[in-house]
């Protein structure tokens, strides 16, 4: 499978687009496609092409759309597939062997790397001297002032993960002016950045496309756009999103050969333009950024899993019991992360697809478990048809959430009539979560939550769901905990298990145990 499409603009670049390519087939290790984005058929850069024939990898030449090396780059974006996109100068014969490396940023969770020529290790050399100053001056303010994590923020030469195409419209029209645009939002939304050195020689041979002074004005838009974001505190619901993969899977995170019937109930929705909602003065939407963010981290804690293997086995079974789910039915794991609980529906007998907003801890999650089909979406606006499903398993999800009606209303849309969710959630009546979870507690601790969670009160969820329609019950159990984000508690983890389990063994006090159990089944 391709991991990477490389798009090279060119303009009659002749043999120095051979060159390049000749950079790529001896430094770059990464599968890859290279997309070629030329203006006219006669362009010498072809004729050139059609004599190369050293490729070990494909040649995909791409006609522009639009107009000048803006539309060949955008309609290179348009024609990738790849789960990691590179826009490469057509005459950089020299960065080749940094591309692997940043293709592992991308996949240590980085959703953009930069190519940073202003970093230790980096340089530009032969740049004129206005524009040498204008880009120093550029990258250093937005580095030291609007805090964009990268040293070199307008460099054209980037990394894009294929959330960042799917998900953030372009709106810049001229030139490389999409980098910086891209760049700016993904910082306001809170996604990962990463850079890496790189050098840069002016172009001795061709022409080159860049136009300083045409460029200016639409560059100066979104300088202005990252100071927006850091000093007016502009939130990541001003960005404009597109809806997160309505009726597909992300490319490298799908598994097809799993898949099946299992995620037949996916709608084709399209991608409709909406406002990712964020944490606003009622404090009723989920700030989704904020989870992405820290999920994005999580995914790169190898011990990352909150229970113990026994605890989720023992935790699976009873949600099955309680929800009358059985072998062969439909389901969706909402809030899925790394899909140890889909799995494990799916050992039920379940025919179960793992969903979550957190593209790269799906990607653990495929990796770990090559079986299950993992799916980008948000609980909140399913894409999922009505009344498709069996059943939905909400792992660990409802507390998440600061006004669950949403899900709940979801939730009843795509089950089918007598088909049933069961959920699964802190306790905010246990002692111990309450002391360390809590907000009001004097011991609480912020560490290794986001800012949307908060243990819930069962008699609260029971109202949500049966507004929604469902015919609801509730269950308490306790459970065991492997992983806490706290070093200094992950020592006590071992003596709080114990306590617990023997505490609240007795029935007369389930109901303080550390898990409330949820389900309802819709008549």
């Amino acid at each position: 499978m391709t991991t990477l499409d490389i798009v090279i603009p060119v303009y009659n670049e002749g043999d120095g687009l051979i060159a390049v390519l000749e950079s790529l087939r001896q430094a770059v290790t990464t599968p890859l496609r290279v997309l070629v984005c030329y203006d006219h058929e006669e362009d010498i850069s072809l004729v050139a092409l059609r004599r190369y024939a050293g490729a070990t990898f494909e040649i995909v030449t791409v006609k522009n759309q639009g107009i000048g090396a803006h539309g060949a780059i955008v309609t290179g974006l348009k024609a990738s597939t790849a789960p990691a996109v590179l826009v490469l100068p057509a005459d950089d014969t020299y960065n080749a062997g940094i591309i692997d490396h940043m293709v592992q940023r991308l996949q240590e969770g980085c959703e953009i790397v930069a190519a940073s020529r202003l970093m230790k290790g980096g340089g530009m050399v032969g740049c004129p001297w206005l524009k040498n100053l204008l880009v120093r001056a550029a990258s250093a303010t937005l580095f030291a002032l609007a805090r964009i994590p990268t040293h070199d923020a307008t460099s054209g030469f980037r990394l894009f993960s294929r959330r960042v195409l799917e998900r953030i419209p372009i709106e810049s029209s001229l030139g490389f002016a999409f980098s910086l645009e891209l760049l700016v939002k993904c910082h306001r939304l809170g996604w990962a950045i990463g850079e890496v050195p790189a050098q840069w020689f002016e172009r001795t041979t061709g022409r080159s496309r860049f136009r300083l002074f045409a460029w200016l004005p639409t560059y100066l838009r979104w300088y202005g756009y990252a100071f927006a974001t850091t000093y007016l505190r502009r939130p990541a619901s001003t960005v404009r999103i597109r809806s997160p993969y309505h009726g597909a899977a992300h490319p490298s995170v799908l598994s097809e050969k799993a898949v099946g019937g299992a995620s037949r109930g996916l709608a084709d929705c399209g991608r409709v333009q909406h406002h990712l909602p964020s944490a606003i003065a009622d404090g009723k939407w989920q700030d989704k950024a904020a989870e992405v963010a820290f999920f994005t981290a999580q995914a790169n804690v190898a011990r990352y899993q909150a229970l113990t293997d026994r605890s989720s086995a023992a935790l699976i079974e009873r949600c099955l019991r309680l929800s009358g789910l059985t072998a062969g039915g439909r389901v969706c794991d909402l809030g899925c992360g790394s899909g140890v609980f889909t799995d494990l529906l799916r050992q039920h007998g379940l025919q179960a697809v793992g969903m979550d907003l957190c593209y790269p801890l799906l990607a653990v999650g495929q990796r770990r478990f090559a079986e299950v089909p993992f799916v980008v979406g948000d609980a909140e606006t399913l894409p999922l048809r009505s009344e498709t499903l069996d059943g939905l398993l909400l792992s660990g999800l409802i507390h998440h959430l600061p006004d669950p009606s949403r899900l709940a209303r979801e939730a009843f849309r795509v089950l089918k009539p007598s088909g049933a969710f069961v959920a699964f959630d802190p306790n905010r009546q246990n002692p111990f979560l309450w002391l360390y979870r809590d907000s009001v507690s004097p011991l609480y601790s912020s560490k290794g939550v986001t800012q949307n969670e908060r243990p819930i009160m069962a008699h609260q969820v029971v109202q949500v769901f049966s507004d929604a329609g469902f015919v609801v019950s509730t269950d308490f159990c306790s459970v065991s905990y492997r992983y806490v984000a706290s070093s200094v508690l992950r020592w006590l983890l071992p003596l709080y298990n114990r306590l617990e389990a023997l505490l609240f063994a007795p029935p007369a006090v389930r109901r303080y145990r550390a898990f409330v159990l949820t389900a309802g089944m819709k008549p």
